[in-house]
């Protein structure tokens, strides 16, 4: 269970990001942002990528190791 903790972890923390992002672009389109929000969406947009790269390894990871146990359970 330890791995799909792993993968469901990184999830929350894309939909955080995800999100806080969504938030930003709103206060930009209604009002512009200050130079910290914008060096905020700067870091979601360069994070949100490497997170999505975590999750899908993490994810494949887990599906691997469940598809090895049931090999070794058919031998």
């Amino acid at each position: 269970m330890k791995g799909a903790a792993m993968y469901q972890e990184t999830m929350n923390q894309i939909h955080k990001f995800a999100n806080e992002r969504h938030m930003l672009y709103r206060s930009a389109a209604n009002h512009g942002l200050t130079p910290d929000e914008t060096r905020r969406l700067h870091e979601l947009n360069d994070q949100l990528p490497i997170l999505w790269d975590r999750y899908r390894r993490e994810y494949a990871g887990r599906n691997r190791a469940v598809s090895e146990t049931l090999t070794s359970r058919a031998a």
